[in-house]
């Protein structure tokens, strides 16, 4: 890469991390959860409020189907995968936020009510120049930024999501995912939001699960597995965040972004067969680079 190049990229990043949320600063990943349970759990009303159902109009029907996640990480901007932009058949159309039961008008549990939904337009799609379509590609770079076309209003059930620290070197080794499973081509859709714990898998042992798919697996990708035998990520699940917990310095915690569900198996749930997800921390200046008013 030319010189010229890797300078206007390294001053792009600088000129626009001042648009995402600092990590720690109340600011971003700022949720109720708790991560004291076991298995699949639904989660409360307010908990994971930077998650994002993304739409998109059947090329046949027009209808609108939610097909994939992301998180948001500004008010202006969805970070999901580049698979997720790129389905067969589907134009993402729409991003829905503060969405807690699929099936309800109304989201309200005992404790209250969400304020309402927020469905907003997709106005830009930006993919990762390198991720290739193909099944035979080794899917790397699996990563997209999606803009919004108005700022979505930010309240109790719509806030945005961390990113990892730069220069952190204190990786998580446990995650929570949360969402609804939406329709793929294993599982059954969820009604309302859940959470599950899932645990890192160590590096060589992910190589090995995927060589037997001939898939290599990179620094920027990383297995894991759920904590709880059966229960795990699955095919519907695709773009979502799975986010760890890390001290703010201040007393408090904050949650980041510490993986994007890539690509799996057919056996969901089984530890032989592990799924595989983007390392977020390896894209920082990528997404930074991207991000505009």
């Amino acid at each position: 890469m030319k010189l010229s190049l890797i300078l206007t990229l390294f001053f792009a990043s600088v000129a626009n991390s001042y648009l995402l949320p600092t990590p720690g600063s109340g600011d971003c990943g700022i949720s109720s959860s708790t991560d004291d349970f076991v298995g699949r759990k639904e989660t409360n009303l307010d908990e994971f409020p930077w998650l994002a159902l993304l739409g998109y109009k059947n090329k046949n029907d027009d209808s609108l189907k939610f097909l994939c996640i992301g998180a948001l990480i500004n008010s202006r901007y969805v970070l999901t995968t580049a698979a997720c932009v790129l389905l067969r058949n589907s134009n993402l159309s729409v991003v829905r936020l503060g969405e807690w039961d699929l099936d309800a008008t109304n989201d309200c549990d005992s404790t209250g009510c969400t304020d309402a939904i927020q469905e907003i337009p997709v106005e830009e799609v930006i993919k990762h120049s390198e991720y290739k379509l193909s099944r035979k590609a080794p899917k790397h770079n699996n990563i997209a930024l999606l803009r919004l076309e108005t700022p979505v209003k930010l309240n109790k059930f719509v806030k945005p999501l961390c990113l990892p620290m730069k220069n952190q070197t204190d990786e998580a080794s446990n995650f929570i995912f949360a969402g609804w499973s939406l329709p793929g081509f294993f599982q059954d859709r969820l009604s309302k939001k859940s959470k599950i714990k899932l645990k890192i898998v160590d590096q060589e042992t992910c190589k090995q699960s995927n060589e037997k798919f001939s898939l290599e697996i990179m620094e920027s990708q990383f297995c894991a597995v759920g904590e709880t035998s059966g229960i795990d990520t699955c095919g519907g699940d695709g773009g979502g965040p799975l986010v760890a917990l890390r001290d703010d310095g201040k007393g408090g915690k904050y949650y980041y972004a510490a993986g994007l569900v890539s690509y799996g198996t057919k056996i969901c749930g089984d530890p032989k067969t592990l799924g595989v997800y983007t390392r977020v921390s390896s894209f920082l200046d990528w997404i930074e680079e991207n991000v505009k008013e």
